[in-house]
């Protein structure tokens, strides 16, 4: 007899109706449910592989003759494949990645499930309810989409409603307010001239996270980079900072940018030189970014059968639709004109610089790093190397590519830098599982976690005292909201007093007033300064503050989302729990006691104060 299945989200009801139930968004499983969560993360070196690979054969199909990369070769030597947000795999830019591992998720239960004969589906998602039908119709299987009553519509936001115009107006829109911002004010530029020593050394960093009792100072100083600056000043070594501007409440414009860049210059000890990528603009440059975007409109028509590619080797779902908007925005959206307007910037910049000796950036994998990588190699600087300045998650797929990757020797090959600088074993281990190549790997100290080498360990022995948790916050509102309503529903279950302190994100404020029922104090203090104030931790799932609870030898509680990866970077570390119902975090914070030992990874991060192995590498 055939089976009926339900694939559901949270709201669907007369589950027992069902043979089986696939629950595409909840953790939930039992004898006759299935979690679609729960099969990714089971199977997450099968699916991760399985989407590495996918992405390795795209840029390699033959369309016309061509592969995708030598279409997209707006130079002869670089391919803006290697820009596009298909290659990135950033899940913050491109959120529907992970629909494609909920569907090959479904696609693992629906092939160890026998007899299907009818597949209801209440996913709130005209998409993957569209991409199902697909695959029922493929397989014989009756498809029916049962719509739910009372769903409440959400109102469109601003970038919804942006997001309906044509991608070429969209791209041109933001090209002009690109420019028209951050155009060079000739009274503003700095007279500065970068070192043409042979010994020097070019930053290419954020215009972000600054020291500011430094800056006003006159003193350049970031939370990036940290002691390396006192490093590197006491060396003598000639430094050229090339700078990207991200807004702040500090420098808030591009305008007060220029201004601060032109103080450091003026005030800097002379050996630091210092620029923004956005003094290069000019009309050339616009006129040049737009003959490239020019060539990849063109080129768009002729990959426009690239969409029967969108299907993972090994699995018959076809992802065009829920990846479609990213290939699209790639080609000739705002993503297709920024890349290009970042190749011309930095082949300028560049060009026009003394040969350096040696190039070092921040290593997050965005698409601008593959412009500077190839800019810097063509004009014959020396030895590049990139740096990951926080924790690598096992969920970020910009660190992680096909195996295949990294044995292509064509003229188009993916612009790597000559040395990734790795802060931990963590790190480490993590590039080396996905083959990275070992000559390529340097062992760094992890400059913004030094403060955790001289973190004082101490506990609350106090055996009638009220347990003291600290909360840490999300970016994101939505997450940061779910912490807390979780956290108010627990302490209901809950007979022990708790004392609850809420650590914010810096971007994300939190206001007592706006949750009237819990009761908790705000502090922005440094978890460095808050060790002696608590006794456990629950933390946001993303964030990289649970590994500084987890090395100070703090018991730390993870929030597990269930429609998402887990992006947590303690993902299978010994003694952290994921928390993904108020019932468990009762009963874990419940059982708490003070007398319990962490067993910790004494090198996730490397520290010395003294930097002996970025000393080494920079050689210092």
């Amino acid at each position: 007899m055939s089976k009926k299945i339900l694939l559901c989200d949270n709201l669907a009801k007369n589950k027992s109706n069902y043979d089986v139930v696939i629950n595409w968004s909840s953790c939930e499983e039992n004898e006759n449910s299935f979690s679609i969560p729960k099969t990714i993360e089971d199977n997450a070196d099968q699916f991760k592989s399985q989407y590495l690979d996918w992405i390795y054969t795209l840029g390699r199909k033959k369309v016309n003759g061509k592969s995708v990369i030598e279409h997209l070769s707006i130079r002869e030597d670089f391919s803006l494949w290697w820009m596009s947000l298909i290659f990135e795999k950033s899940q913050w830019k491109s959120p529907r990645i992970y629909q494609v591992f909920q569907l090959l998720a479904l696609e693992l239960i629906l092939e160890r499930l026998e007899n299907v004969g009818a597949i209801d589906v209440t996913v709130d998602d005209k998409y993957i309810c569209s991409l199902v039908k697909q695959w029922c119709s493929k397989h014989n299987i009756v498809y029916k989409n049962i719509f739910l009553q009372n769903r409440n519509k959400i109102p469109m936001s601003f970038t919804g409603a942006l997001k309906r115009f044509p991608h070429i107006i969209r791209a041109i829109g933001w090209l002009v307010c690109y420019s028209f911002s951050r155009w060079p004010k000739k009274n503003l530029n700095p007279d500065y001239k970068f070192s043409d020593e042979k010994d020097a050394i070019c930053i290419v960093s954020y215009f972000f996270n600054l020291e500011i009792d430094s800056m006003n100072r006159g003193v350049f100083c970031t939370k990036y980079w940290t002691k390396l600056h006192q490093v590197l000043a006491k060396s003598g070594k000639n430094v050229n900072w090339v700078h990207l501007f991200e807004k702040s409440d500090y420098c808030p414009t591009p305008k007060k940018a220029v201004k601060l860049v032109g103080n450091l210059n003026n005030n800097a000890y002379i050996f630091e030189r210092h620029g923004l990528i956005d003094q290069s603009l000019d009309i050339g440059i616009l006129v040049n970014t737009l003959r490239d975007y020019w060539k990849l409109i063109l080129v768009s028509f002729k990959l426009r059968t690239v969409s029967q590619n969108f299907i993972a080797f090994g699995s018959e779902m076809d992802f065009w639709t829920i990846m479609s908007y990213d290939w699209k925005c790639s080609l000739f959206g705002k993503t297709a004109i920024a890349n290009c307007l970042y190749l011309n910037i930095f082949e300028k910049v560049f060009k026009n610089i003394p040969k350096q000796n040696q190039g070092l950036y921040l290593l997050e994998n965005q698409p601008w790093e593959r412009a500077m990588i190839y800019a810097w190699k063509k004009n014959n600087h020396g030895q590049i190397i990139g740096a990951p300045h926080t924790v690598v998650s096992y969920w970020d797929l910009r660190h992680f590519y096909s195996v295949n990757e990294y044995h292509e020797n064509t003229v188009n090959k993916i612009p790597l830098p000559d040395i990734v600088a790795l802060n931990g074993d963590s790190a480490v281990r993590a590039y080396k599982e996905y083959d990275f190549p070992k000559n390529r790997i340097k062992n760094v100290e992890a400059l913004r976690y030094l403060y955790l080498k001289d973190l004082p360990k101490e506990k609350n022995n106090t055996k009638d005292a009220s347990l003291r948790l600290l909360v840490i916050g999300d970016c994101d509102p939505v997450v940061t909201n779910s912490q807390i309503r979780l956290l108010t529903e627990c302490l209901s279950l809950m007979n022990q007093s708790v004392d609850i302190l809420i650590k914010p994100h810096p971007l994300l404020p939190i206001n007592c007033i706006d949750y009237p029922d819990i009761d908790f104090d705000v502090t922005s203090r440094s978890l460095g300064e808050l060790t002696s104030k608590y006794d456990i931790a629950f933390a946001s799932n993303p964030t990289a503050a649970a590994v500084d609870i987890y090395l100070s030898e703090k018991k730390v509680l993870v929030m597990q989302s269930c429609n998402t990866f887990n992006m947590s970077p303690l993902r299978g570390y010994k003694g952290v729990e994921f928390v993904k119902s108020a019932e468990e975090l009762a009963v874990l914070l419940s059982e708490f006691t003070n007398n319990s030992t962490m067993l910790i990874d004494q090198n996730f991060f490397f520290l010395n104060n003294e930097l002996p192995k970025w000393k080494e590498l920079l050689y210092i």
